[in-house]
């Protein structure tokens, strides 16, 4: 099956991601044989109520080419799941709860993501998501978290789940990966010495990864991690970083244990400015490899599959833009190296 990683910013804290990823626009997905460019199709088109903007929100596939989308519909976002046979489910928040998104499918057409509600309090009340994995019947249960804000991003055919969530509900608490073992409470999986950590997917052999800062300082590096069972994480789970960059991610993972990701460091740019360089890369062997780039430093690898196939996004240069925002292109990889993938 595929293990992909949806990237979303929580609405109530900022993950440790390059910003100018929000603006991309076209989100692959990676299936065992063959690309699905997803992110730009309108598969939901007259289906679901007018106004549904799949392209504003999240798109998850499994191997059957049955999808999990997240959209936005006015001020709301919704999740919804569409089966191989065109029926759509609409996947509801919990009880109380007023959007929700879908953020993983797997083969047993469960679905991972959370439902965000509105606690009063302060100027309109404060908005806080809760981590659920839905059946095949798009009904929720609540995974939990670990004292505070949850989400769930990464699901396997097993309907483990991996996600993060704050440890406290005050502003600055830290932000803890977790384990659902679709009973218990989420497992905190602790951190590489940091005090943030996010699992990003979870393989069919119940391998997950995910980043986490490695020291308690405000400017901590990042590494990627690669963690088997229920944690906690320990330095040997520990990917380290590529040589000469600072920061490492991991962001899906195949169930031959490859693993996609990126790897950023810091640069000085015209004028004397710095600037962050960002670069796709797979983890395979014990060894990072530098995927290369579309002609762009910012670009990052999203989704792996099994023949080791790897998709992701890459500006087209060192200034891409397009009508003032960020403009890029998607990438496949193959042992031939990457190539641009058209979204026209």
């Amino acid at each position: 099956m595929l293990h992909s990683y949806r990237s979303h910013a929580s609405p109530t804290r900022r993950r440790p991601t390059p910003a100018r990823r929000r603006r991309f626009a076209s989100h692959l997905e990676c299936l065992e044989g063959r690309v699905l460019l997803a992110y730009t199709i309108d598969s939901f088109g007259g289906v679901i109520s007018p106004g549904f903007d799949v392209t504003r929100g999240r798109v998850a596939i499994n191997s059957a080419a049955e999808v999990a989308a997240t959209g936005q519909s006015g001020n709301m976002l919704e999740a919804y799941f569409l089966n191989n046979n065109g029926q759509t489910t609409w996947l509801p928040p919990l009880q109380g709860g007023t959007s929700s998104s879908a953020m993983a499918v797997n083969n047993s057409k469960e679905v991972a993501g959370y439902s965000t509600g509105v606690v009063p309090g302060g100027f309109g009340g404060s908005t806080v998501n809760e981590a659920v994995l839905y059946n095949t019947q798009g009904q929720p249960t609540d995974i939990g978290n670990l004292g505070g804000t949850s989400q769930a991003t990464g699901l396997n055919d097993s309907g483990q789940v991996v996600g993060d969530s704050t440890t406290g509900t005050a502003f600055n608490s830290p932000t803890h990966a977790f384990l659902y073992n679709k009973s218990g409470p989420p497992i905190d999986l602790g951190t590489l010495g940091g005090s943030d950590s996010y699992a990003t997917a979870i393989n069919d052999s119940g391998q997950i990864v995910g980043y986490s800062a490695t020291s308690t300082s405000s400017n901590s590096p990042t590494h990627a991690f690669l963690l088997s069972g229920n944690g906690p994480l320990k330095s040997s789970d520990d990917l380290g970083v590529p040589a000469g960059y600072t920061n490492s991610y991991a962001t899906a993972i195949n169930g031959k244990g490859q693993i996609a990701g990126y790897a950023t460091k810091s640069i000085t740019g015209p004028y004397g400015i710095p600037e962050t360089v960002t670069e796709p890369f797979l983890y395979s062997n014990g060894q990072w490899i530098d995927l290369g780039n579309l002609g762009g430093t910012d670009a990052a690898a999203t989704g792996i599959n099994d023949s080791g196939e790897v998709v992701g996004y890459s500006a087209t240069g060192p200034n891409a833009t397009l009508g003032g925002l960020w403009a890029g292109h998607a990438f496949l990889y193959t042992s031939s190296g990457a190539s641009r993938i058209s979204t026209s």
